[in-house]
């Protein structure tokens, strides 16, 4: 099983009471080695939180310096969660990616995931926090029933 984590968008405050149960139970797993628990970076605000608490994780910042472009990192990413889930024997481990924001909102290494997981026929499950939208959305005093468009920088062309 692989579990999806959204770490909300900003400090603890924004982490779901869901998330913070997984990650815990995540880094319970990683501390007696019968799972893993992965934080795609530890450039956010809760990870600060995590580290207060104990947790016991793994990241993989080393990859953004390491690789030619983000395709290449998000794609490495993927592999490396689908195959840690399953052990030496073949069967399946708990393994956990916790990403900012909420982890179907622009998180290109999700999505990778879910697509090779369907086809390996490993189970995922998605535990969300809210995105950044929510937060940039009550900074401005705006409602989403007023519409919004939001587009992934990276995906543009100009």
């Amino acid at each position: 099983m692989i579990t999806l984590i959204g770490l909300g968008a900003g400090d603890a405050e924004t982490l779901s009471r869901g998330a913070e149960r997984a990650l815990r139970v995540a880094s319970k797993h990683q501390e007696k080695g019968t799972g893993r628990l992965f934080l795609r970076t530890l450039m956010h605000p809760v990870v600060t939180t995590l580290v207060e608490w104990g947790l016991t994780f793994e990241s993989f910042d080393a990859l953004y310096d390491a690789s030619p472009d983000f395709k290449s990192v998000y794609e490495t990413i993927a592999n490396r969660v689908i195959d840690a889930s399953e052990n030496l024997k073949g069967e399946q481990i708990p393994i956990a990616l916790a990403v900012p924001g909420h982890p179907l909102f622009a998180e290109d290494s999700v999505r990778q995931i879910l697509q090779l997981a369907k086809s390996r026929g490993v189970k995922t499950q998605i535990v969300s926090s809210g995105s950044f939208v929510e937060s940039v959305m009550t900074a401005v005093g705006a409602s989403l029933g007023e519409g919004c468009d939001v587009r992934d920088a990276l995906a543009l062309t100009l």
